[in-house]
């Protein structure tokens, strides 16, 4: 059975799938289990009545948030669940990996009658375990926007007939520029990382302008000027042939700048 992504789960209802993700949250009880199920496309809820699948206890009992499992069952609707009004009726549930107590606190949870209330961990914290931190679904829509957003521009650059071009990242020699170089070991000699296009590079872009007319590079900039706005492209659009030779790109990177400071 092919695997099928939670946000596509709600058009399953009444079907038998598969679903696989990351343990989110879990409550196991007594007579009852509840697993949040979460992938990088939404949240399902498992619902497991211990009493119908005697089975499925012992793995149940073994699992930890962040665990990542195989469930198939049948998906059903359900008005009290809050995701969707849906949630799987397990027959299956396999363990894929089992994840150790995590390292960091990736949001702070209130006090209860029964545990006392947690803080989140600090930055410096969640930076070093940020694998486990972008996890997060704030975190996530920081990615999910950028690639919308890069997504946009490719779409918009191929229909006006531009060729991407993927330069090199590595080079021999660090390129003229007021900003800073970004030096790697490579083997055994120095190497330098390509900085985000600019009239530095010019040489580069005006041999790719020669064979492909309308060149276009979307990728990651890198550049070390002490300045202090966040603003810089993932977009660099040259165009020549029947028009002047001109140089565009969108100041993309503000806006999810200031979405990174509010998380």
């Amino acid at each position: 059975m092919n695997r099928t992504y939670i946000n596509e789960v709600q058009k399953e209802i009444g079907n038998t799938v598969k679903v696989q993700g990351f343990i989110e949250n879990l409550r196991n009880s007594k007579y009852m289990a509840f697993i949040v199920l979460k992938d990088i496309t939404g949240k399902l809820q498992i619902t497991v009545e211990k009493e119908d699948h005697p089975d499925l206890v012992d793995t149940i009992d073994q699992l930890t948030p962040d665990s990542v499992i195989t469930v198939t069952g049948k998906v059903v609707e359900n008005d009290y669940v809050k995701m969707g009004g849906i949630e799987m009726i397990p027959e299956a549930i396999k363990v894929e990996s089992i994840a150790d107590a995590l390292p960091i606190a990736r949001k702070a949870i209130a006090a209860t009658k029964k545990k006392k209330a947690v803080e989140r961990s600090s930055i410096d914290q969640r930076i070093d375990y940020r694998w486990v931190d972008l996890r997060t679904d704030e975190n996530q829509l920081m990615f999910k926007a950028q690639s919308c957003m890069v997504n946009a521009m490719r779409k918009f650059l191929l229909d006006q007939n531009f060729i991407e071009i993927h330069t090199p990242k590595l080079i021999a020699a660090a390129s003229e520029s007021g900003s800073e170089v970004f030096k790697v070991d490579y083997f055994d000699r120095n190497a330098y990382l390509h900085r985000a296009p600019s009239s530095t590079s010019r040489w580069q872009w005006l041999q790719a302008l020669s064979a492909f007319s309308r060149p276009a590079l979307c990728s990651a900039p890198r550049r070390a000027i002490p300045i202090s706005t966040p603003r810089s492209s993932p977009a660099s659009i040259w165009s020549s042939a029947t028009s002047p030779l001109t140089r565009m790109s969108w100041p993309w990177r503000s806006s999810c700048s200031r979405l990174a400071c509010r998380l």
